[in-house]
């Protein structure tokens, strides 16, 4: 509801050509500035459409570099069309806004124009986080989890985002795997980790 209500305010303050800016952080940007502010992170985004939660990270994490990979192109098998528009038009204007919004840390950013089934070999070193963020359905988030958590540090953090436990299930509402993805992933860890959630975020210190 918050999320919504959010959106819709955007939507109307946009028409005056204002910006409505979110104080609280997103709950893993929160654990790793309360955990690891003050040391350089290398990291890696997966999903970043406008920007914004890269933005986060970098005006409240000491980034020295961010991997950033979103393929930009349309699919056909993106189920949540229906509830964000994800042709190739909507697309290219998200890239552009990510690129413009995050131009001060240019030279902090790797971008990475590729699906991330494919970007993991232009990432040639350990990074201390990752968060996914791309297509939440079953097998992409399995696939998201099974290349990249290799990618993290020992006691690095590996999370992502659309943990959500609390939506009603109705394929007209939801249709995500990250809470299938996640559990499944959890269980079949040789060392067990504590699972954290909040706000839609969840992840774990390797």
């Amino acid at each position: 509801m918050k999320k919504l209500i959010f959106e819709f305010l955007q939507r109307i303050l946009k028409k005056g050509n204002l910006q409505l800016r979110k104080i609280k952080l997103r709950s893993m940007n929160q654990f790793l500035k309360e955990n690891y502010g003050k040391k350089e992170l290398i990291g890696i985004e997966i999903g970043i459409l406008a920007g914004e939660n890269s933005l986060e990270m970098f005006e409240n994490l000491n980034i020295k570099k961010l991997y950033l990979i979103d393929p930009y192109s349309s699919y056909s098998d993106y189920k949540e069309t229906e509830m964000n528009a994800r042709g190739q038009k909507s697309l290219n204007k998200y890239e552009q806004s990510a690129r413009n919004r995050l131009k001060k840390y240019n030279d902090k950013i790797v971008w990475v124009k590729k699906f991330s089934s494919d970007a993991w070999k232009d990432i040639k070193e350990e990074v201390d986080f990752v968060y996914i963020d791309g297509n939440h359905q079953y097998e992409y988030v399995k696939k998201d989890i099974e290349t990249y958590y290799p990618l993290v540090k020992k006691g690095g953090v590996f999370g992502g985002h659309d943990y959500n436990t609390y939506l009603p299930m109705e394929k007209s509402m939801q249709d995500y795997g990250v809470v299938e993805a996640v559990t499944e992933f959890l269980r079949r860890l040789k060392q067990k980790r504590k699972l954290w959630f909040y706000e839609s975020d969840w992840w774990i210190v390797k």
